[in-house]
């Protein structure tokens, strides 16, 4: 199952649009197609954070950023081939975002995001920004790999904790 969730929220090569009634997903890792059963009756969608989502993610794909949609957002397409109503999640590598954060910043901001909070300190595990685009609330988490386990950042009331994800 982890393999297949990996591969459903891989859209580096995609980009995100509006699902159509099937979404073909694929994941380079395991030379397979998959398709998302849940798009097949999709709802209403809300087209800005469709809108939204595709926005970051042409961005991190431009940067050839190592990213992931995670958390509530993977969930949500998962589940409902939606993009739920509440924020909307993504995992970057750290490595990665220490070594680019003015190209990341340069790019969100010119494809006018806001940056509304930050937690933990860019150079140690656990950092997160928060971004707002026309009232849609966009999360990166930083994440690692410890063996075959990615790892992020969870703050809860200025208290960090680690949450980890089999690969």
């Amino acid at each position: 199952l982890v393999p297949f969730l990996y591969a459903c929220y891989r859209f580096q090569d995609l980009g995100v649009v509006p699902p159509p009634s099937k979404h073909v997903v694929s994941n380079d890792t395991l030379a397979d197609i998959l398709v998302i059963e849940s798009c097949t009756s999709q709802e209403d969608q809300d087209q800005e954070r469709w809108s939204v989502l595709k926005s970051v993610i042409n961005i991190l794909s431009s940067l050839s950023a190592p990213y992931l949609i995670s958390d509530g957002s993977l969930l949500h397409l998962y589940r409902n081939c939606s993009v739920g109503q509440s924020d909307l999640d993504l995992s970057l590598d750290h490595t990665w975002w220490k070594e680019n954060t003015e190209k990341l910043e340069d790019g969100l901001v010119n494809a006018g995001f806001n940056l509304t909070a930050t937690f933990g300190n860019l150079n140690v595990f656990g950092y997160e920004e928060a971004w707002d685009k026309n009232g849609v609330k966009v999360d990166i988490f930083s994440s690692i790999m410890e063996g075959r386990n990615r790892l992020t950042g969870f703050w809860v009331q200025g208290k960090l904790y680690p949450c980890s994800m089999p690969m």
